[in-house]
């Protein structure tokens, strides 16, 4: 990257909102075989960020826009802190908006959303671990699986919703409200995480029972988990639960960028015990289905962009932005999501390198109105699912695991150390 370059539009809402109870961050954890060595992933890192020239960036303020302009500085490797998704200081990261961390045989990589999301996180952690391990002396075959030299970096840095606007389209951009998880909020920005693997083949049984995706199934019971817990959620239980599911659509559009290119999909179902898992699940399935057509999810991303268009809304100061972008964010977006899944599904390692690798992780950051959220994998003939908690109860997590193994999957779970019983 050559000087400087806007925010894409879906970054532009996360520095003017984020602060220490919305850090707008997500990991992704590789556990290798063998222990990491600090000194050869510190070389992997500067030669990978070399190839990532979109990564290779920092955050600056403008007087009207935020935007990113060329690092010049290297990124550094951490060991890992406790505090899973700790605030990224610039000036302790050389201004980087990720942290690459190390602990044991694990390597982790935390991102700011406004740099890209969960899929192009993927494949910088790819190409970093591959890196990695070529420096270790293992001989390994990309198999296509690893964004390479001889790739077309410049559509990386594209801003691909700018190719979808159609001015001509009616845009839409109301928020439905949404009941909110409550709890006890642990001290020092502490994060519990709970995760939960099961055999992929085992719980391909059961999906192909209720004739849906993993995606669908799991929004199911999280939904029907909620029916269950209604001290959770005082005084918004008259509101739907609604599930915000972040949805890549680089194949659906044919673009390679590793810019933020998801749109979303938003379930909406009041919680009702009386209602079966079974009747949730068609529930979840059709509205999953509706919201993910183009006719219904591109007016909204429309009326991102058409905002961000308009001439006086361009030439307001930035300070004025902030404070109307915040207002408008929590007064709609912030209290539309009950909980967020996102999905990222298999992150295909080249065979050469699973041997090497016991499993990946994506664990998805909490947020003052939504405490609860989860990270979803498949990886080595597993499905890992990673609760990420701001507070103490564990109602829901019980509830959805309950669920799980009273349908028959074999759920083994994990904790981080400060878990509550």
């Amino acid at each position: 990257m050559k000087g400087w370059s806007d925010l894409d539009n879906a970054a532009k809402i996360f520095p003017c909102t984020s602060n220490e109870e919305r850090r707008n961050l997500f990991g992704l954890y590789f556990y290798l075989t063998e222990p990491v060595d600090p000194a050869l992933l510190a070389e992997a890192l500067e030669n990978t960020i070399e190839r990532f020239k979109v990564f290779k960036v920092r955050l600056r303020t403008g007087i009207f826009w935020y935007y990113l302009e060329e690092n010049r500085r290297m990124p550094e490797v951490f060991p890992e802190s406790p505090y899973l998704l700790s605030p990224i200081e610039p000036y302790a990261n050389n201004g980087y908006l990720f942290r690459v961390s190390y602990f044991e045989n694990k390597i982790g990589l935390e991102v700011f959303h406004s740099l890209t999301d969960g899929y192009g996180a993927m494949q910088f952690l790819k190409a970093l671990v591959y890196t990695y391990l070529r420096l270790c002396g293992h001989e390994i075959d990309p198999e296509g699986l690893i964004r390479g030299e001889s790739e077309s970096v410049f559509e990386e840095y594209q801003d691909s919703f700018q190719k979808l606007y159609d001015a001509g389209v009616k845009v839409d951009t109301s928020e439905k409200r949404a009941c909110l998880i409550s709890g006890t909020r642990y001290e020092d920005g502490w994060l519990g995480v709970i995760c939960g693997s099961v055999p992929k083949d085992a719980f391909k049984k059961v999906i192909t029972e209720y004739d849906c995706s993993y995606t669908q199934f799991l929004t199911a019971a999280l939904t029907w988990s909620a029916a269950r817990v209604p001290h959770l959620f005082r005084k918004t239980k008259k509101y739907p639960f609604q599930v915000f599911i972040p949805v890549d659509i680089r194949k659906r559009f044919e673009t390679k960028t590793l810019r933020n290119f998801s749109m979303v999909v938003r379930t909406s179902i009041l919680p009702d015990p009386k209602v079966s898992f079974a009747d949730c699940v068609k529930l979840v399935k059709e509205q999953i289905t509706e919201a993910s057509k183009d006719e219904a999810f591109l007016p909204r991303v429309y009326g991102n962009i058409r905002s961000e268009k308009i001439f006086l809304l361009r030439i307001v100061p930035l300070f004025l932005k902030n404070i109307v972008m915040r207002a408008v964010y929590n007064r709609l977006s912030e209290r539309a999501n009950s909980f967020c899944l996102s999905n990222l599904g298999d992150p295909g390692i080249p065979t050469g390198m699973q041997k090497y690798i016991d499993r990946v992780i994506f664990s998805n950051g909490a947020t003052h109105s939504a405490p609860i959220n989860m990270g979803v994998t498949y990886y080595g003939g597993k499905v890992y699912m990673t609760m990420t908690s701001a507070i103490m109860e564990r109602d829901l997590q019980k509830q959805f695991f309950r669920l799980l193994t009273g349908l028959g999957l074999p759920v083994t779970l994990e904790t981080n150390d400060l878990e509550t019983e």
